[in-house]
């Protein structure tokens, strides 16, 4: 991404006023250890699904909401060019965890669950390349499920998918909260 000098001298501003108001960034004390094992261990007892070699010498975790603008930005227009340069080079393993938002990014992510380790990454690519379709639609369930139905859902996988743990009922309301 480019800055143009209009872009740098508000971002310069905003860090200065930053810093005038007390706000600092966070240091580790020397010494400080981190569980590295607490750190890469899945939230919620949901299992990652790992794009690339298990063995690739660099970890990245993207924790992603598809109700998000910029997350869709990013896994439209950096993540394949990130993938083909890293991932599939072997030289990164591609972690991609829930950012649960909404009703809306859980039912995402169940359909993904769903869908099985094979299918799991192109299920939440296609809902960012279709996020202005269905997450801004007026009967977004709708829409999601026609989505679906193009992944090869049917009515039933569907509701299944997002009745299954009971966190959606279906008229859409959210039934418990917090990511899976």
């Amino acid at each position: 991404m480019k800055f143009n000098r209009r872009d740098t001298l508000i971002l310069a501003a905003a860090a200065s006023a930053l810093s005038l108001c007390g706000v600092a960034t966070a240091n580790a004390a020397e010494g400080d250890m981190i569980d590295i094992a607490k750190l890469m261990a899945p939230a919620g007892g949901v299992a990652d699904h790992v794009l690339g070699s298990e063995t690739a010498p660099v970890t990245v975790i993207e924790y992603a909401s598809p109700t998000c603008p910029h997350c869709a930005t990013f896994s439209n227009t950096v993540l394949p060019s990130f993938v083909e340069a890293y991932v599939d080079t072997g030289k990164v393993k591609l972690i991609v965890r829930p950012f649960v938002r909404n009703v809306l990014d859980a039912a995402v992510f169940m359909l993904a669950e769903a869908a099985g380790p094979t299918n799991y990454h192109n299920v939440l690519a296609t809902y960012f390349k279709t996020q202005t379709n269905w997450a801004a639609s007026q009967t977004p369930r709708d829409a999601i499920l026609d989505i679906a139905k193009q992944l090869g859902f049917t009515q039933e996988t569907f509701d299944a998918a997002l009745t299954e743990s009971g966190a959606v009922h279906r008229d859409g309301s959210l039934a418990r909260t917090g990511a899976r």
